[in-house]
């Protein structure tokens, strides 16, 4: 890679943005008993998304690529714009002291970096936020790289910030775990003879919860023999009705609710062993129900 387009511990030394100095593990870093951390060295321990391969530095002149169109990057010159970050479709940058403008894919510890070394939120051009792409193909891999990593974390993040909701709606209505054999049916995809395939929402893909899904947990419906419930996970299971079920429902606290109920209207798993195993269940619940038609009929018959 060039000298001019290598990236950098932004330098931050303007006596207006000055930061205050830190106890030397105040950032989880090992303590070092033999020498004292300088404020400077403070500021880059603190700032670690600061490093190579968390921001690209644009150079001036830089070539960049939006759909076969090929432009140089010119940096922002506005006096206003220095130790301020902005941000657009996902991409964040932020200019230093010295003027130079780095880009990164939003994430939390970007932007609690730049807030805890004293950055303020700015309005400025973002590049890379179009769907641009540096020409250079270092550059370039490195960029879809990182912008792949971005996504990755992001969507790791909001994953468990849906399940904490599931989880907090959970403990609110007071629900047990439920007993009993039963079908996940999150994102299955399944086939109906006349409609088609399908596949069924799941509690969080990492960009949304479930249609319904936080509402529903802590109750159940049926449809067509066919019951489902969604536990404190935000998963929705299914199985046949049977009298067990629906018993071991109620003692772990779910009330009956309304919501779709998947494979309740002849759709069948397309994952050959996940409808094995759905059959399966389907006829020993078709079965469990027929011996106790059985056994109601003989009471009936007895009483008489």
């Amino acid at each position: 890679m060039s000298e001019e387009f290598e990236s950098f511990t932004p330098p931050i030394e303007h006596e207006e943005n000055k930061i205050e100095e830190l106890p030397p593990n105040a950032w989880g870093m090992p303590e070092r008993p033999e020498d004292v951390i300088s404020p400077q060295e403070n500021i880059e321990v603190k700032n670690e998304v600061f490093s190579l391969n968390k921001w690209i530095t644009m150079a001036p002149g830089m070539e960049i690529d939006q759909f076969g169109k090929t432009e140089q990057w010119q940096p922002v010159t506005d006096e206003e714009c220095k130790m301020t970050y902005a941000s657009n479709n996902g991409v964040m940058a932020f200019v230093d002291g010295a003027g130079r403008e780095s880009v990164a894919p939003y994430t939390s510890d970007r932007i609690q970096a730049l807030k805890d070394a004293g950055y303020k939120e700015g309005s400025f051009w973002v590049p890379l936020s179009n769907s641009e792409e540096p020409t250079n193909p270092e550059l370039r891999n490195q960029w879809l790289k990182m912008r792949e990593e971005g996504w990755e974390q992001n969507r790791k993040e909001a994953m468990e910030r849906h399940l904490e909701l599931y989880r907090a709606e959970a403990e609110k209505k007071g629900i047990k775990e439920v007993t009993g054999e039963w079908f996940v049916a999150d994102g299955v995809e399944a086939e109906h003879i006349t409609n088609g395939k399908m596949t069924f929402d799941k509690n969080t893909d990492g960009y949304s919860m479930g249609v319904g899904r936080l509402e529903s947990v802590g109750c159940y419906a049926s449809n067509n023999g066919v019951m489902a419930f969604v536990d404190g996970a935000g998963r929705e299971s299914v199985a046949p009705y049977t009298s067990d079920r629906i018993q071991a429902l109620k003692d772990a606290g779910y009330k009956e609710g309304s919501f779709w109920v998947p494979l309740s209207n002849s759709e069948e798993p397309t994952n050959p062993e996940l409808r094995n195993q759905w059959l399966k269940m389907r006829e020993e619940g078709w079965e469990q129900n027929r011996q106790w038609l059985k056994m109601r009929e003989e009471g009936w018959e007895q009483n008489r």
